[in-house]
């Protein structure tokens, strides 16, 4: 578990659903068009993943650092 997690509470928890988007700006990455407007950057995103247009429903761990 990692330190930050320790500290998190359910209230903290967020969930949602997006779309993989590939983004091809200084060698190109993968993030997460979120339907809430917001934009996610996925650490460690597996292969099966790396789909552009893929809709997926996802539950991030926020990190502040």
């Amino acid at each position: 578990m990692m330190p930050s997690e320790q500290n998190m509470s359910a209230a903290d928890e967020i969930s949602g659903t997006g779309t993989i988007r590939y983004i091809s700006l200084e060698g190109g990455f993968y993030g997460i068009a979120g339907d809430d407007g917001k934009k996610y950057l996925p650490l460690h995103l597996t292969q099966e993943f790396k789909a552009d247009g893929l809709r997926v429903t996802f539950r991030p761990r926020v990190r502040t650092d």
